[in-house]
């Protein structure tokens, strides 16, 4: 098994210098073994079950944008979300999808969950958006369902008996360096975390083969002809 996932990272590694091939998109489900040791050095705690992928966000014509990991911090009197995207190419860091995390994160957790629940009316894929709220709903009771109807028809809404500050959501870039920290921290108030941040957690904590070969592939990104190692990392 340890030769197959070799080799994984062995095409994953060959093909990420190809043209219109997206890394990312192979990567995000190793980013989110490691995420939980990750944020937790930000203050940050939660299970894998409280990462939900490609969350959506609402835009104005009731068609979502999507980033990469929502993750709900679940704590005795309140609910923080944290909207995580993940770039593993500083090129691929654009401004108009900045732009609308910042409108996200100047919401409250209500409004976030209240737009997905319109999503979810003019969605061609409604049932997807129903086993998300479903999900939501069972793992922490922010919202319930308003009607006994049919999942189609099926209105949600807030849980007002709930006891818990909902007001909390913070957007979370982890990218190779820190090209960008002009647009993402200082512009955007984003907090960015390093390819190198997470080497460093994962060296110190983990000592598998497949660890190792995760942090040899973000060693390989982590670097750009631009690159000016971030100061808190040398």
């Amino acid at each position: 098994m340890e030769d197959k996932i070799e080799k994984i990272f062995e095409l994953l590694t060959k093909w990420y210098e190809y043209p219109k091939y997206q890394l990312e998109r192979r990567l995000d489900i190793f980013f989110s073994i490691y995420l939980p040791e990750i944020l937790k050095e930000k203050g940050i705690y939660f299970e894998l079950k409280d990462i939900f992928p490609e969350f959506p966000l609402k835009k104005e014509n009731n068609q979502s944008t999507n980033v990469d990991y929502a993750i709900f911090e679940n704590k005795d009197d309140e609910a923080n979300l944290y909207l995580v995207e993940l770039k593993t190419e500083m090129n691929s860091i654009s401004l108009k999808q900045a732009d609308y995390y910042k409108k996200a994160q100047e919401k409250n957790l209500i409004d976030i969950l209240g737009e997905i629940i319109e999503i979810k009316k003019h969605s061609k894929q409604w049932r997807k958006y129903e086993k998300l709220l479903k999900d939501i709903k069972e793992r922490y009771n922010i919202i319930k369902p308003n009607s006994k109807e049919k999942e189609k028809k099926r209105e949600w809404i807030v849980n007002d008996n709930n006891p818990k500050i909902l007001n909390n959501v913070k957007v979370i870039y982890i990218v190779p360096n820190n090209e960008k920290d002009e647009l993402l921290k200082e512009k955007n108030n984003f907090e960015v975390i390093y390819f190198d941040d997470i080497i460093k957690i994962i060296e110190n904590k983990y000592n598998d083969r497949l660890s190792k070969m995760f942090c040899s592939i973000l060693k390989k990104m982590r670097s750009s002809k631009n690159f000016k190692r971030n100061k808190s990392n040398s």
